[in-house]
């Protein structure tokens, strides 16, 4: 599902449009890292409670 529509009707997008896609598409990937850093986090945490 898309949070934004960024479609325009009858031909290309315009230069804001890309740069609008673009921080879209940053901002989610820094977001994916970040929860990706917090699951690693959580795993060595885990297994120093192990040992």
């Amino acid at each position: 599902m898309e949070l934004f529509d960024f479609s325009l009707r009858g031909g290309q997008d315009s230069w804001r449009v890309q740069v609008a896609r673009s921080a879209v598409h940053l901002a989610r990937g820094t977001v994916g890292q970040l929860e990706t850093a917090r699951g690693t986090v959580d795993l060595a945490y885990s297994a120093a409670d192990l040992t």
